[in-house]
């Protein structure tokens, strides 16, 4: 026998499947919108990255070999971020959207704290936070490397001759392959010309054993000229150093072109250069070597 359903009955689902429908679609909608916060995110991440690459800055980080591979990967994610954002928009309404929590927003910030804050390149301050052995020629950001604590392996390398009537351009690195690698006597009376940035502190074995203070007659340092040199990126970095022998003082990560000529003096264990000429400059379009 067939019972009918009394209107009652029949209507006692319906309030139930109602919330029900509505507490889905709420769910649905704030997840959209949370998938749209992450896509936003990205996106802003992807165009930080593309306009360092288009602005030079990313050289501040990585070797320029890898630019190509940061603008690939930078447009890749933005086309994902946008594709992502247009489909969550899409499915989040206007009143769900009210609903979202507040803190979903938190996400924007940290987007928001790199573009606001890209760090300079490897200057000064990384200099002076490391040991005073760190200043040394050819030295990485805790301890130095054998060519450059002031063991001169004379004859070690075959270099080539130095014009002894003009100004030879020479990185700090080849400065420091020539004096440690080389014979520095070679270096003697020849004009160099050197680029790098201000930095101040000096190697604890400058003037002889590690600690071992100036004596009379030896060269008083005012700032070293540094540049570091990367592999692949800033955390790889090692720095090269020359002290600079002048009166005049200039700020932390002034970039200078000095002329002058090396020290002449077998006692020093670090490239010591007399200024004849002094020029700032501005940061290198690529500032490490």
């Amino acid at each position: 026998m067939w019972r009918q359903k009394t209107p009652d009955s029949q209507g006692s689902k319906a309030p139930h499947s109602g919330v029900f429908h509505e507490h889905s679609h709420d769910v649905q909608a704030a997840q959209a919108v949370n998938s749209a916060l992450l896509a936003v995110f990205w996106l802003l991440v992807s165009v930080f990255i593309l306009s360092l690459v288009a602005s030079g800055h990313a050289n501040n980080y990585v070797q320029t070999f890898w630019r190509p591979f940061l603008l690939l990967a930078a447009t890749l994610v933005g086309l994902l971020s946008l594709s992502t954002l247009g489909q969550s928009l899409r499915q989040a309404s206007g009143k769900n959207m009210l609903r979202t929590p507040w803190f979903a927003y938190l996400l924007l910030i940290p987007a928001v704290l790199v573009v606001a804050s890209a760090p300079s390149p490897l200057g000064a301050a990384m200099l002076e936070n490391s040991t005073n052995a760190s200043s040394l020629s050819g030295s990485d950001g805790g301890s130095p490397s054998s060519s450059a604590i002031g063991a001169k392996f004379q004859g070690g390398l075959d270099l080539t001759p130095l014009n002894p009537n003009q100004p030879n351009p020479l990185t700090l690195e080849e400065l420091s392959d020539r004096f440690n690698l080389g014979d520095p006597k070679e270096l003697w009376g020849k004009p160099l010309r050197v680029i790098g940035f201000v930095s101040h502190g000096l190697p604890e074995d400058a003037y002889g054993d590690i600690g071992e203070p100036r004596k009379p007659g030896q060269p008083k340092a005012a700032y070293q000229l540094s540049r570091f040199k990367i592999f692949c990126c800033a955390a790889d970095g090692i720095s090269y150093s020359a002290v600079i022998v002048t009166d005049q003082d200039i700020p932390n990560d002034t970039w200078l072109q000095i002329d002058g000529q090396i020290v002449e003096d077998d006692s020093l264990n670090a490239v010591f250069i007399k200024p004849t000429r002094i020029t700032p400059i501005p940061q290198p379009e690529k500032p490490y070597l």
